[in-house]
């Protein structure tokens, strides 16, 4: 409560100081051209600052006048008076703001309940900058603070070795655990898409060192997104390399203990149509039944499907056996849940009564900005976890 407090006086008082800077440098803007030689000459035309100052004219006793005029207006929006004035509206202003916010947000955090969540909601490294700070290790001790019992990055490989190992110290030290990363994801050519003969070599090296910083991190499951389809091929062709391929690399996994996440790249917008090899969940859906493995799952995106047009609930049940993963966030604008149109409340009930192991992640942003947002964030969740338990 004490963050909260002075985060919003901090945060409401830098809301209101901009105006200030901004009239003083509109002042100087105004009173610039007195420094001169003689005035600028008055035009019609919208024109830049160098050519304005090439733009001079004889200085006369009309223009002496206008800017003795002008002076005694300056000297008199620079008095202290008007100075005191602007400055004691400029605090109470300040102050209003923040004392409103910290009502806000004091309501917000009391409707937040503590302890544990029943399900494993794994926040992104940087979904919460104000509460949680700006260092790694600072935010898992947060996340775990509020209840949270896993944490998603998925750049995690791109990370340096350094604040790997340290996010990694601060996860042990809190009990939390990394959910899965991206261990795979080219957009620029086809490369599931191709035989294995092709993709035999480079599939091996970058699944081994995925799985390399998977086991340093803990890590059980690592996603793959297979990328472009290549138009000149038949798509039926493709499927089969992508199956292939896709085996290959899920027997790599499976002798690290470690599940291979496919995830949709698709979207329902002319860019993707016909571009991407999995442009949907049911294309997902069935290149996992093709593998038929217990470590071969696929990454359920909320979003996505309601993007799609389709109930994601309907999809839920339907592929409920193949699904490893789940990533949340409402539709239209990918923020938390009950900022949209989705219906959560049925979605998270049903997961709650499946009693749902695996990792959700919060893949969205926030509907709100400041502390305030991110207060909503861990109030949405919080709510959900907690009235639609069966």
């Amino acid at each position: 409560m004490r963050i909260a407090r002075n985060v919003s006086i901090s945060s409401a008082i830098l809301e209101v100081l901009p105006p200030l800077r901004h009239a003083g440098d509109r002042l100087m803007k105004r009173t610039d051209w007195l420094c001169c030689r003689a005035p600028l000459r008055v035009t019609d035309q919208p024109i830049g600052n160098r050519e304005m100052r090439n733009r001079r004219r004889p200085w006369h006793d009309a223009d002496r006048k206008t800017a003795e005029d002008f002076r005694s207006q300056c000297r008199s929006v620079l008095s202290r008076r008007s100075f005191l004035t602007l400055v004691g509206a400029t605090i109470g202003t300040a102050a209003r703001r923040a004392t409103a916010v910290e009502g806000t947000e004091d309501r917000l955090v009391r409707s937040i309940p503590s302890g544990r969540f029943r399900l494993c909601y794994a926040p992104h490294l940087g979904l919460f900058p104000r509460l949680g700070g700006s260092d790694e290790a600072d935010q898992v001790a947060f996340l775990a603070d509020q209840g949270f019992g896993a944490v998603e990055d998925v750049g995690w490989r791109a990370r340096p070795l350094a604040k790997r190992r340290r996010i990694v110290s601060a996860m042990n030290r809190y009990g939390m655990t990394l959910a899965n990363f991206v261990a795979w994801a080219d957009y620029q050519q086809p490369s599931f898409a191709r035989p294995l003969a092709q993709m035999r070599e480079r599939l091996q090296r970058e699944i081994i060192r995925a799985l390399e910083v998977a086991r340093e991190a803990g890590v059980r499951s690592i996603t793959v997104l297979l990328g472009r389809r290549d138009r000149r091929i038949a798509m039926s062709h493709q499927v089969r390399c992508a199956i292939d391929n896709v085996r290959f690399c899920v027997e790599l996994c499976e002798r690290a203990g470690v599940t291979l996440l496919i995830e949709p790249t698709g979207w329902p917008d002319q860019w993707s149509t016909g571009r991407m090899l999995i442009a949907s969940v049911e294309d997902a859906d069935r290149i996992c039944r093709a593998v038929a493995s217990p470590y071969c799952k696929l990454v359920f995106d909320v979003y996505r499907e309601r993007r799609a047009g389709r109930d994601p609930l309907t999809e839920l049940r339907l592929r409920w056996t193949r699904i490893g993963a789940i990533q949340m966030a409402d539709f239209p604008n990918r923020t938390e849940p009950g900022t949209g149109v989705i219906d959560f409340e049925r979605v998270f009930a049903f997961l709650i009564q499946q009693e749902f192991s695996g990792f959700i992640g919060m893949d969205h942003g926030r509907s709100r900005p400041g502390v305030a947002g991110e207060w909503a964030v861990l109030a949405a969740y919080r709510r959900l976890d907690r009235t639609y338990a069966t």
